[in-house]
């Protein structure tokens, strides 16, 4: 009897999650054609390409871009955003929020990615698809405004932890013939696995939604670290790592990743987000006043120099 009833509860539960991921595909799709239909539009001052493929002959949805413009000017410095959702879903209309208006009227090309997601696949085809995105907006961001020498790369969550690989193990990049000097900063925003292990060690929860990304190896995970990638000598460009105050476990995560880079030369700083949480943080960066915004524009201005013109206290 208790093994009837123990199937039925798991026949329920495994039910239960595949309505689940039916939704949030169905949710994404929507966001997807309606974001669609609304950037389409475009503005007076900010020029919009959407589901522009980054792999040659490729149709796949999940290896696009869109790319916002400023209408006017030229060799303006990028941001290559990267989703969160942990691995598994998410999207780069939903996950844009106000960003692309934002930067791009602060002089920016902004560009939002998609990528291959699990369960269907696993670590290292996010990254390698990261590196593929980034690989093209070098190649092609010049015929939209944009600087190919001056790429920032920006995620939020799992995102944080793509845009922290990408810029940290050379061999995505390397691939794809470029290196670690193609990018010019790292922007993270409450990432929770910079180290694979230690987030495995957190809750069971955390293991449940990690193990179809990255397996049950140890070695895998230290593989898919940015922690165990950090060097000296390596051209690691600069990091703001910014995490949610009230988050102990991204907290941490983010101050030992600082300190590894800092350790290794790499100048690396970390802001906790206060009043936030880890969905506010990412859609309402790029609001006027808020605090986030603020630190992520101080932080590319600081490493563009002269070349920043806008003001600082957005």
């Amino acid at each position: 009897m208790y093994s009837m009833i123990h199937t039925t509860k798991r026949t329920v539960l495994l039910l239960s999650n595949a309505l689940l991921i039916t939704l949030c595909v169905v949710s994404v799709c929507h966001a997807q054609k309606a974001g669609g239909r609304r950037a389409a539009q475009g503005s007076d001052s900010m020029r919009v390409e959407r589901d522009l493929s980054y792999l040659k002959g490729a149709s796949d949805p999940l290896n696009t871009l869109d790319l916002y413009a400023p209408k006017t000017g030229d060799n303006h410095p990028v941001v290559i955003h990267i989703h969160g959702g942990g691995f598994s879903i998410g999207d780069k209309v939903s996950g844009a929020g106000v960003k692309p208006q934002a930067f791009t009227s602060e002089g920016y090309v902004f560009i939002s990615l998609n990528y291959r997601l699990s369960p269907a696949v696993k670590f290292p085809a996010h990254v390698q698809d990261v590196a593929k995105a980034i690989a093209w907006v070098q190649r092609n961001v010049r015929q939209y405004g944009g600087d190919p020498n001056t790429l920032f790369v920006m995620g939020h969550s799992a995102g944080a932890q793509l845009a922290a690989m990408v810029a940290t193990d050379e061999r995505y990049l390397k691939a794809e013939g470029l290196n670690l000097k193609n990018l010019s900063g790292a922007v993270l925003l409450d990432g929770g696995t910079y180290d694979i292990a230690t987030a495995m060690k957190t809750t069971a929860q955390k293991v449940e939604n990690l193990t179809p990304v990255f397996g049950d190896d140890p070695k895998v995970w230290k593989e898919a670290s940015p922690l165990f990638h950090v060097a000296k000598g390596k051209g690691i460009p600069p990091f703001l790592v910014i995490h949610i105050a009230s988050r102990e476990d991204s907290g941490a995560q983010s101050r030992v990743l600082a300190k590894a880079l800092n350790d290794a030369g790499v100048k690396a700083e970390v802001k906790p987000a206060l009043n936030k949480t880890h969905a506010t943080l990412n859609k309402e960066l790029g609001q006027t006043g808020d605090a986030p915004t603020v630190d992520v524009f101080n932080f590319l201005r600081g490493i563009l120099g002269s070349r920043a013109s806008k003001s600082a206290s957005r």
